[in-house]
């Protein structure tokens, strides 16, 4: 049996969640090499984004990858 590491980051950001929700999803969907599996979801004005991937390597990569992702579009629509 494989064990996974997951992680849940839980991005309240107003306004701009629906549509950071929207863009991440199309990230999630993507048919590229994964490193791990990706869950996005919209409650409220939140954003709950579920990581799970075989190593702690790859779920850092995924983590900090969603991050720099949110933090681009947060910057661009805030302007």
């Amino acid at each position: 049996m494989l064990e996974f590491h997951e992680a849940e980051l839980k991005l309240c950001l107003g306004e701009y969640s629906k549509h950071i929700h929207e863009s991440l999803l199309a990230e999630a969907r993507q048919q590229a090499p994964k490193k791990a599996q990706v869950e996005v979801n919209l409650e409220g004005s939140c954003i709950i984004i579920t990581i799970k991937a075989a190593t702690l390597s790859g779920l850092k990569a995924v983590i900090n990858s969603h991050l720099h992702l949110v933090h681009a579009m947060y910057s661009t629509l805030k302007t």
